[in-house]
């Protein structure tokens, strides 16, 4: 399968998910793969499908793979499997309760590393299963603000910075398949709320100003203010979940 270096959306490589080797791709062949402008969530039924970056000289990755399954492959080779999509479109969590939390980087006494971040990615139960340490303020100087600014790893990043891509594909699968799981419940509304998630159905007003996912159709995606009305997903109606702001 194709993915691409995060921040240059090309230099394509041709990665087995078995074995986790990596060709590159050459430059005649890469001119006719087209990586498209597709987040990281969105890319499972993609000719690329994922992207890599590579940090003090190792490389981390993030892909769909032919089962459709999330993988976050580490510098290390080690594979995880963070989420699946169903033949019928809809989202699981194979590691549940993941997350992502990024922070400022810290030395032994207490003191922030300026320019760098710490990308944990967590189980449910709170325990690192994998963490690193990166220069983040390269990618805020690409991105075009004052390098003086302390790093905040804001959605609007997402497409230059890695791992804050991946922060943001854990919340919205993680919100996607919390929502889903909750519609077979007695009551979904409540479960909704218990799992932490806003949701509405089609023709229902719009509870939150934002980027909305459908539950049935993960790919199908709204833009809604507040007080709108929900739309059909794929021409059905669906029940919407909240998955981050429209920016």
């Amino acid at each position: 399968m194709y993915i691409y270096r995060h921040h240059t959306a090309d230099e394509l490589l041709d990665l087995d998910d078995s074995t986790g080797i990596a060709v590159q791709v050459t430059e005649s062949d890469g001119a006719k793969i087209s990586v498209g402008p597709a987040p990281l969530a969105l890319r499972a039924r993609h000719q690329v499908r994922g992207s890599y970056t590579i940090e003090a000289g190792r490389r981390c990755a993030c892909y769909w793979n032919d089962e459709r399954e999330l993988v976050f492959l580490t510098p290390d080779g080690e594979r995880l499997v963070l989420f699946q999509m169903g033949a019928d479109g809809r989202v699981q969590e194979r590691m549940p309760g993941i997350g992502v939390t990024l922070a400022p980087a810290i030395v032994g006494s207490g003191k922030e590393i300026a320019g760098f971040t710490k990308f944990v990615l967590a189980h449910g139960s709170g325990h690192g299963c994998f963490e690193t340490v990166y220069e983040s303020m390269a990618y805020l100087t690409l991105f075009g603000l004052n390098s003086m600014l302390a790093f905040v790893p804001d959605e609007e990043l997402s497409d230059w910075d890695f791992f804050v891509a991946v922060g943001r594909t854990v919340d919205e699968l993680g919100a996607i398949a919390r929502a889903t799981e909750s519609l077979s419940a007695e009551n979904p509304f409540t479960a909704a709320l218990a799992a932490g998630v806003v949701t509405a159905d089609t023709g229902a007003c719009c509870g939150r100003t934002g980027l909305w996912a459908a539950c049935r159709q993960p790919e199908e995606r709204c833009v809604r203010r507040l007080g709108e009305p929900m739309p059909q997903a794929g021409g059905q109606d669906d029940t919407w979940v909240w998955v981050g702001s429209a920016g």
